[in-house]
């Protein structure tokens, strides 16, 4: 046997009384709402946006780095012998850790001053080696790591003047890296 246990009061629609099991459920979903918009507020309240990234995700790295920090490959995108060793040996002393040095395996000839190759994580230094090789243009290729390529072309000429660097970087538009596609 069954009990149909109702309420006295009357609903609104002007019928008969509200039943017991009604008045359950629509507490049970009040109380399911009120418990959600409090976690939706504290979640808004409580994020600073800083911490860990989800994992495979590069995060953007603007920050200019020292050179000792920056893991630079020199390339040659020019049919001049010897280029891309004559200005390893300049970033080298000027304290960029060159780790790869050669001809442009992209094969195409760069007609700009340099190149600047990076990816997200890359930015700032990619930056600061924009300052060195003045002239030079970014190119956001969305590496995973946080290496640069300078490509070396045709109107290269030399490195910026350690004394101007800072003012050189002063003068850049900040960078806005893309993620890698797909990764986040």
């Amino acid at each position: 046997m069954t009990r149909d246990a109702t309420v006295s009061t009357h609903d609104d629609r002007g019928g008969g009384a509200v039943s017991l099991a009604r008045v359950r459920a629509l507490t049970v979903i009040g109380v399911l709402a009120l418990v959600a918009v409090i976690t939706v507020v504290w979640a808004i309240v409580t994020d600073d946006q800083t911490g860990t990234t989800a994992a495979g995700c590069n995060t953007v790295s603007t920050k200019i780095p020292e050179p000792k920090q920056v893991k630079v490959r020199v390339y040659n995108g020019t049919d001049e012998a010897g280029l891309a060793q004559k200005v390893q040996k300049a970033l080298k002393q000027r304290g960029f850790q060159v780790i790869a040095v050669g001809n442009d395996p992209q094969g195409e000839p760069v007609t700009q001053t340099a190149q600047i190759r990076y990816g997200p994580t890359g930015a700032g230094a990619a930056q600061l080696l924009q300052a060195t090789v003045q002239g030079s243009v970014i190119v956001d290729d969305a590496r995973e790591d946080n290496s640069v390529d300078v490509v070396l072309g045709i109107a290269y000429k030399d490195l910026t003047k350690a004394e101007d660097i800072p003012a050189a970087l002063e003068s850049l538009e900040p960078l806005q890296p893309s993620a890698s596609p797909g990764v986040c």
